[in-house]
């Protein structure tokens, strides 16, 4: 992301990307809090490491399906 706007935006994309950074991980923590509440301690934590592999399952396809070599294909 940081590496794709042009340079006069690049502080805005660094906001942009810190932002993100920040919403992800009170969200992640939201849910685990969540979960830790409703669920045995034990089952939350497996719980909770299955979302967040998914998760990054779900951020690598997106990454992969916007790569350049993607790009260049079409």
């Amino acid at each position: 992301m940081l590496l794709s706007a042009p340079k006069e935006r690049s502080g805005a994309a660094g906001g942009a990307q810190g932002t993100a950074r920040l919403t992800g991980l009170t969200l992640g923590s939201l849910l685990m809090s969540v979960m830790f509440g409703l669920l045995p301690s034990h089952s939350a934590v497996h719980w909770g490491l299955a979302m967040a592999a998914l998760a990054a399952l779900a951020g690598s396809v997106a990454s992969l399906l916007r790569s350049p070599a993607r790009a260049r294909a079409a």
